[in-house]
């Protein structure tokens, strides 16, 4: 909120308008998965990881941060520690995908695009998608799109990562 009064004005109506037309805030969660749990103030109980997770991405991000600040907001989410496991190896799908997102996976309905990204070199993996990993090395990422709301959903994108 000092943020978003020392660049613009909350307006009566509870919008906002910023200081600067040009101006677009992003706000990143590195990761969500460290929110700890807490006591909600409105309702006087204790919330739980899941329950304080949910409660920022709905309310916070979805109902407050986008919606009145008209700001974007990342939510970085890690996978589950299984998501790399022997089963998924033995099937070879071991892309990340939805389901392996850790602690709440319900807050991904809340998001608009869901982004992947996937070492083939780390998993050992030779020859993915067409791309020679040995040569690459550790300098490919695969980019996955597994849900966009505004278009092209179900895509992988080749990356050069430069960590």
């Amino acid at each position: 909120m000092d943020k978003a009064k020392q660049w613009g004005k909350i307006n009566d109506d509870g919008t906002y308008t910023s200081n600067d037309p040009n101006l677009q805030v992003v706000v990143v969660c590195d990761h969500i998965s460290l929110i700890t749990g807490e006591k909600d103030k409105d309702s006087g109980t204790y919330l739980n990881k899941g329950q304080a997770m949910a409660k920022w991405s709905t309310h916070y991000c979805l109902k407050y941060i986008t919606k009145r600040l008209n700001w974007a907001v990342w939510n970085v989410q890690q996978t589950t520690m299984t998501s790399e496991g022997s089963e998924k190896k033995k099937m070879n799908s071991l892309e990340p995908t939805a389901e392996d997102a850790a602690n709440n996976k319900e807050i991904l309905r809340d998001c608009s695009l869901i982004l992947t990204l996937f070492s083939p070199y780390k998993n050992k993996i030779t020859d993915y998608r067409g791309f020679d990993t040995k040569k690459l090395g550790n300098n490919f990422r695969n980019l996955g799109i597994i849900k966009n709301r505004y278009g092209l959903s179900g895509a992988n994108i080749p990356l050069y990562f430069d960590g």
